[in-house]
């Protein structure tokens, strides 16, 4: 038998079935090299998704240290620019980053804002390591993360007087009386002794806590007929006071209490302190001197003079006739020159009264040694308030009594120095009829942009028709303004409301026909007006001063203003 021709050779039957074994070594390895790299690749990427999250988490964690510091740093803006600095440093060091180690802090003022009319911002930039994992591995053991803030401060609006004086108005009295100026008027002197101030159409007012805030006071009064004020404050009203060189004194001009008579039109002669309601009550009033030592924070004030318990427990009344009949004559009688001693409330009537003077020191409350004349250079802060300091608590300060004190403020000295309201007022109008134009607030252009809100108190108790305008300083010349308004009680219930042109008669605050309604009467009437982005681009009027111009035929008014430019006081600016 012949060998078959296709029986395979034994060499290639070994070949063929070892190729398959060899092919699959070499894949093997080829994926474990693959497997290896992607590995590699998977740790490494694992390594930078790791480390920038870690970035990441402290880059907000920076940021949000800018922010407090900026924050804190900008309440000290714009007059004291090295306390704002430290304040910001001081807030990163309790955030944990101190200037060092590759850490670096800086707060400055800001330069573009400051040409713009804008003070009161600051920049803080915050810079610093954060220290990485896996990227060691690659040589980066740190990425520095920075972040920047902006934060800016809505100063409260210096209201009514862009002057040296506030509350300035002629002293009313009875024709024909003793001392009496011929058509009935007294013209208040300058503290100074130079020229007597204009008229500025009012005086101050503070109303006792025991008093009603339907009488025309927001602040100081505790309640109302029916309930709680909700917005009391201990401490009345502010006015700050600008001094711009050494040697300047603040002045207040009949800070007594001293019940005048009534005119025949009902109003109240010479500066209009009289009692509502019940006469021969006791009447206190506060006024506290605080050096603000150029910060917009009142943590730091220092007090400089006080009338500490001088112009408390005052029931008395002026029994000259120069200013009508009083109420009630069984008090003291507290006429010009009846009352011979500085350290006697009483005295100080119809007088400009250098704060801190004639204060026994043995009875003073929170008195320092001498008053405020020759003052340093800088801003202070006079404070008015019926409430008694060392005794806040409202019922153990004139809960029973509802009487209104009146006054005058003027500061001396050389420059330019200014007194006017902090953001809220009250003020006592006697009006004898026509257009009487009264300054509202400054407003600048930084506000550019946002919303102006005008808040007035129990406007319109007056005995004639009354209309209410609003003048705009834009543009650099005055103009009626249009707005929109709401009122609503203290309470919160809703008053009228509504849109008034600006070419139109303006917002009636009291109808006479026969009588007369108050719609107004014990509200709290908002007035919104936008200010446009180009608001001060061509200029403002007494750099900035909004008016109210009131039409009335006659009459007399207490009442509260507040204005404020919408917006957190202190609050970040967004890129």
């Amino acid at each position: 038998m012949g060998i078959s021709s296709e029986r395979a050779h034994p060499l290639a039957t070994d070949v063929a079935t070892q190729r398959p074994a060899r092919r699959s070594r070499r894949q093997q390895g080829q994926v474990l090299a693959i497997f290896a790299a992607a590995t590699i690749l998977f740790v490494g990427v694992l390594a930078i998704v790791i480390d920038v999250s870690w970035y990441w988490a402290n880059s907000l964690r920076v940021q949000r240290a800018a922010d407090a510091e900026a924050l804190a740093g900008v309440v000290w803006l714009p007059d004291n620019v090295g306390n704002a600095q430290q304040a910001a440093y001081d807030e990163a060091t309790k955030d944990g980053y101190t200037a060092g180690s590759g850490i670096t802090v800086t707060a400055q003022q800001d330069s573009a804002a400051v040409a713009a009319g804008n003070p009161d911002q600051l920049d803080v930039t915050v810079s610093a390591p954060v220290k990485t994992f896996f990227m060691r591995l690659f040589g980066i053991t740190s990425i520095t993360a920075q972040r920047s803030s902006k934060a800016v401060y809505i100063l409260p609006v210096p209201m009514g007087s862009p002057q040296a004086y506030y509350g300035i108005y002629p002293l009313s009295c009875v024709t024909g009386a003793s001392g009496c100026a011929a058509g009935g008027s007294n013209t208040i002197p300058d503290a100074g002794g130079g020229a007597a101030p204009s008229s500025q159409g009012f005086f101050g007012a503070v109303i006792s806590s025991g008093g009603q805030t339907g009488n025309g006071d927001m602040l100081d009064p505790t309640a109302d007929s029916s309930f709680s004020n909700p917005r009391y404050t201990a401490e009345g009203y502010d006015y700050t006071v600008v001094v711009p060189s050494a040697g300047g004194a603040v002045y207040v001009f009949d800070p007594t209490f001293c019940g005048l008579g009534p005119t025949p039109s009902g109003a109240t002669y010479g500066e209009g302190d009289h009692w509502i309601g019940s006469s021969g009550v006791a009447m206190n009033t506060y006024y506290r001197l605080y050096n603000t030592h150029n910060t917009q924070t009142t943590s730091d004030d220092t007090l400089v003079a006080s009338s500490g318990f001088l112009f408390t427990a005052e029931n008395q009344t002026d029994q000259s006739g120069t200013y009508g009949t009083p109420q009630t004559s069984s008090v003291t009688n507290c006429a010009t020159g009846a009352i011979a001693s500085q350290a006697v409330g009483g005295y100080w009537h119809n007088k400009w009264w250098p704060v801190g003077q004639g204060v026994p020191v043995g009875a003073a409350l929170n008195q320092t040694p001498g008053t405020a004349t020759g003052l340093a250079a800088g801003t202070y802060r006079l404070e008015v308030t019926t409430t008694d300091p060392a005794s806040p608590s409202p019922a153990s300060s004139n809960a029973s009594v509802n009487a209104q004190n009146d006054f005058s403020i003027e500061v001396t000295g050389s420059g330019s120095p200014q007194v006017y309201g902090s953001g809220a007022m009250a003020n006592w109008y006697n009006i004898t009829g026509g257009t009487s134009t009264f300054y509202l607030a400054k407003v600048g252009a930084q506000y550019a942009g946002k919303t102006l809100e005008i808040n007035l108190f129990d406007v319109g108790d007056t005995s004639g028709n009354t209309y209410l305008k609003i003048k705009s300083p834009d543009g650099g010349s005055q103009a009626y303004t249009g707005f929109t308004y709401t009122s609503a009680s203290l309470e919160g219930t809703a008053g009228p409301s509504g849109s008034i042109a600006a070419g139109s008669s303006g917002l009636q605050a009291t109808s006479c026909s026969g009588s007369c309604s108050h719609p107004f009467n014990d509200l709290l009437l908002t007035i919104d007006i936008p200010l446009s982005s180009s608001y001060g681009s061509g200029g403002l009027w007494q750099g900035g001063w909004w008016q109210v111009e009131y039409d009335v035929s006659s009459g007399n008014d207490t009442t509260t203003w507040q204005v404020n430019v919408l917006g957190n006081p202190v609050h970040l600016v967004v890129p």
